[in-house]
């Protein structure tokens, strides 16, 4: 490392940044009116260790309230750092208030009041059990495998995913060496965090996810009696056994509701920001890392317009595939594998377009599917689904993705291939309940599409139901899109200390004291969500 670089990187982790600055130092003068009226603390209330600013202003209320209550408030990592660099800056930095809170949230989270912080420790105490449970699991097969239970508690699904995601990977190899080092390393966290809520009083656990590694320390509390939150950017989630993952509401989606969750549905608002979508002139957080409305080429990519023309929208491969829940495939590439190999026996034109948000292993992945499936024609991310569906798309297939909404909007037919998706609960998309049947739909498309008809209005009570619903952020309610301009964009949200600029100097006292009993009285209730303008 030459000087340059070193001098970058002590100005990057240590000088002062002024947002920051004056949010911690409200946050610590809050905390010095209480101090002297708290007994030891005995009783804990755990925060991931995460670093996106919307976040820290979500934690900093919850703290306030959880510090009154007289908890114990710290900070954790979900799982042990492998890594001596990693590791040894993780305790330089939680233990010495060092940092400056751009990079990393320690001096952030301590002036909430989060003091100590922790990760797992002493793992090869654990090998055994893990060995033991890895001699079981390495001879099934992966649906098995994510339905792993230890000690009661489901993580099959947290390990599948988090393996994918940190291995970059298209799917499981069960006979794999880092299959294994990973699987015996998962396991021992686990009983890790499984002893350590055994030992102490854990009231309550927040998190960023409900699914990967980061879910681990909640799914195991739960089984204690302990409660659960996703609690990260601008909504909280209540977890519990029979929604252990965030942002299932939908769940409960009634497509016949005039209102729900205390939101009342307007089509006609919907109707109109869908064109906006379609234009370009309006956005939604599920497209924030891409959209498929989006694209430059006019080419011609379809060959034949007048042939049974099925698109296959493909998903990033190592992005969690189970944050829903269970899907039909173990995985996307098992999905994807599934419809090449069904597809050699149809007399369709197959193509598959590139999903916008690809990482660099997701291109190899998909470059390698190609390879094993020539007679399916890839499409760049750089034709619009609107472009395509005009050039003769007769069928899209998707796992839940948005493009369900998107292609029946325009009066394609869209098979799902998880019945946990968003959209499950209306009809304008088919949704298998198996994998037999979805090959059946395979089969019968040339049968159903002569018959398939859609009704838009459900489109449109979907869109507002699901999207609109969420448009506004729960700390800056109406004044949301202002917080967008103000940031430059939806996208600066997590990453930009000028988000604490806003909260500091455009958010009055009244407006924060409002939001903050209304989590109160949220973390206090049975509910299972927070959102602005909606809650249920």
């Amino acid at each position: 490392m030459n000087i340059t670089a070193i001098f970058k990187w002590v100005i990057t982790n240590f000088k002062k940044n002024s947002s920051i600055q004056l949010f911690a130092n409200i946050n610590q003068t809050y905390l010095k009116v209480l101090k002297n009226k708290m007994e030891q603390p005995q009783t804990i209330a755990l925060f991931e260790v995460n670093h996106a600013f919307t976040t820290h202003i979500l934690y900093s209320l919850i703290c306030q309230i959880k510090f009154a209550e007289n908890f114990k408030l710290i900070g954790y990592r979900p799982l042990r750092y492998r890594k001596i660099k990693d590791l040894f800056s993780y305790i330089i930095f939680s233990r010495f208030s060092i940092d400056n809170g751009v990079n990393r949230a320690f001096y952030t989270l301590k002036s909430m009041g989060i003091k100590s912080f922790i990760q797992p420790s002493n793992l090869t105490s654990y090998k055994k059990k893990a060995n033991l449970i890895y001699q079981d699991i390495k001879f099934r097969n992966k649906y098995e495998l994510l339905n792993l239970t230890i000690e009661q508690v489901r993580v099959g699904d947290l390990f599948y995913d988090w393996h994918l995601r940190t291995r970059f990977l298209d799917t499981i190899d069960l006979t794999s060496a880092n299959f294994k080092k990973d699987f015996l390393f998962f396991v021992r966290n686990f009983y890790w965090w499984y002893d350590f809520m055994t030992s102490n009083k854990v009231d309550s656990v927040f998190a960023s996810h409900s699914c990967i590694e980061l879910a681990l320390p909640g799914r195991i509390a739960m089984k204690f009696g302990s409660k659960s939150y996703v609690a990260a950017w601008s909504k909280i989630y209540k977890l519990n056994t029979t929604k252990k993952f965030s942002d299932l509401e939908f769940i409960d989606y009634d497509p016949e509701a005039i209102s729900q969750f205390g939101y009342t549905i307007n089509r006609e608002s919907a109707r109109k920001s869908l064109i906006a979508l379609r234009e370009g002139k309006f956005t939604i957080d599920a497209h924030s890392l891409g959209s498929g409305y989006k694209g430059a080429s006019n080419n011609r990519v379809i060959k034949n317009p007048s042939n049974l023309n099925v698109l296959i929208a493909s998903h990033c491969f190592s992005d969690p595939p189970h944050s829903y829940g269970d899907m039909l495939f173990p995985d996307f590439r098992e999905w994807l594998n599934f419809i090449g190999q069904t597809s050699r026996e149809l007399n369709y034109d197959f193509y598959i377009k590139e999903h916008p948000a690809f990482w660099e292993s997701d291109k190899a992945h998909f470059r390698k599917f190609l390879t094993e499936f020539p007679h399916i024609t890839a499409i760049s991310s750089n034709y619009s689904n609107l472009q395509l569906f005009s050039q003769g798309i007769k069928a899209v297939l998707t796992v839940y993705g948005t493009i369900a909404f998107e292609a029946s909007y325009e009066g394609i037919l869209v098979i799902n291939a998880s019945q946990v998706s968003p959209h499950c609960n209306y009809n304008f998309s088919v949704t298998p309940k198996s994998t037999n049947e979805f090959r059946s739909l395979l089969f019968d498309l040339p049968i159903i599409l002569k018959n398939w008809q859609i009704d838009v209005k459900q489109v449109e009570h979907f869109f507002s139901m699901h999207h609109l619903r969420k448009t506004n952020n729960l700390m800056f309610s109406d004044r949301t899109q202002e917080f967008y301009n103000f940031i430059g964009g939806a996208g600066q949200q997590y990453n930009n200390p000028k988000v604490l600029d806003f909260w500091n100097n455009k958010i009055d006292l009244k407006h924060k004291q409002k939001i903050k009993i209304k989590i109160k009285n949220f973390l206090e209730s049975d509910r299972y969500m927070l959102i602005d303008g909606s809650s249920y």
